[in-house]
């Protein structure tokens, strides 16, 4: 991506990125900040139809204003401008915060059929996102985890995060709404160390990037092509909550990754425990969610049969949503079968289909996901 020119202070989108967003249909995620205001008049630049969507987490009385902003903008070049007031966040306001913005993004792709959800995270971000997974103990591919298009997973459907601002500073951003009269806000909490989030980004990544940004940029560049030629893509089967591919080099990475589209994220400990069991072909529930297997040919990740029924029970009995789960086409059927065929949090299969499962050496722990998955209720 080229970089910004002082002369004209523009930001520009990469060629693969603007083929991405061309003639899609996508979502900016906004909120009134340095960041996402000045992506919104660089997509305007560029052509690149869009619609908006903003949260008010309601602790600050600025927000009142942002979201007026955000409106305002959205009526003036006719976008569609999605908002969400969130409940009260008691505690852990971080993490909670992005689980109800990505759900409510989440919400809105499946509703209107987003193609693309567009943030406005930039190289500074990147930075700090490096710095944070490695004082976490992470490997190559979490520390490069931070790329500017990432094939996303709802369910069964696909969409693309798209991060055109990755190789632009937090300065570069700035001196581009200067130069172009752009209004936007500050959030003063940003200021609060007492987030790890904020300590990182006050003491090592604002200092990183205002020093030695064009070289931490090659060596991101150099580091990302030995990313790709150390984990080249694995073609992998997807079903309902449940994926499967072929034994690899990198098993784990794929697994990590394959956990977080079912919406869980394992811990270090977990991930140095799962590296043992993988030599030994064996199986395993992680949080009492997610079915790890995998025999002489085949990796399997899928949905705990025991946790598939708890959601499934509160979405039909309580309306509840269950984030990232796939349900059947027809619960009332799904009902009455799971009725007959459940016990102990855990389906009877049926003989010949068990012995089916053993002849083709199926792992038993991911055997009562594919079975539920061969019913006829999807």
């Amino acid at each position: 991506m080229k970089h910004i020119n002082n002369a004209t202070q523009q930001l520009d989108i990469a060629p693969h990125i603007l083929t991405c967003l061309k003639h899609h249909k996508n979502l900016l995620a906004f909120s009134g900040g340095v960041d996402s205001s000045a992506l919104f008049f660089v997509l305007l630049h560029y052509n690149i139809d869009f619609d908006m969507a903003i949260v008010d987490y309601a602790i600050r009385s600025q927000s009142k204003d942002e979201i007026a902003y955000a409106k305002k903008l959205a009526n003036k070049y006719n976008k569609i401008c999605h908002t969400l007031l969130a409940e009260p966040i008691i505690t852990d306001f971080e993490s909670k915060a992005r689980h109800i913005r990505y759900d409510f993004f989440h919400t809105l792709i499946t509703t209107y059929h987003y193609n693309n959800l567009i943030t406005a995270h930039h190289f500074d971000d990147r930075l700090e996102w490096f710095f944070m997974q490695l004082a976490n103990g992470a490997g190559l591919n979490t520390l490069l985890g931070f790329k500017d298009i990432t094939q996303r997973l709802i369910g069964q459907q696909v969409y693309y995060l798209v991060r055109p601002f990755t190789t632009y500073t937090k300065q570069e951003i700035l001196a581009y709404n200067h130069a172009h009269k752009i209004q936007y806000f500050i959030d003063i909490s940003n200021d609060n160390t007492h987030y790890k989030r904020n300590f990182f980004r006050k003491h090592i990544t604002m200092p990183m990037s205002k020093y030695f940004a064009n070289g931490i940029r090659k060596s991101f560049t150099f580091l990302e092509k030995e990313y790709n030629q150390l984990y080249p893509h694995i073609m992998i089967c997807t079903d309902y909550n449940l994926f499967s591919c072929y034994t690899h080099t990198h098993e784990l990475h794929t697994i990590d990754m394959l956990t977080k589209r079912l919406g869980y994220i394992m811990s270090s400990k977990q991930k140095e425990e799962l590296h043992a069991l993988l030599t030994k072909n064996g199986s395993c529930v992680m949080g009492n969610k997610i079915v790890i297997a995998k025999n002489e040919y085949f990796i399997f990740v899928g949905l705990h049969i025991a946790w598939f029924l708890q959601c499934f029970m509160q979405v039909y009995w309580h309306n509840k949503k269950a984030r990232y789960i796939i349900f059947p086409n027809n619960m009332a059927k799904c009902y009455d079968i799971l009725q007959h065929i459940t016990t102990h949090d855990s389906i009877q299969i049926p003989k010949k289909q068990r012995e089916l499962y053993r002849i083709q050496k199926i792992p038993t722990k991911i055997r009562p996901i594919l079975y539920l998955n061969s019913l006829d209720i999807w």
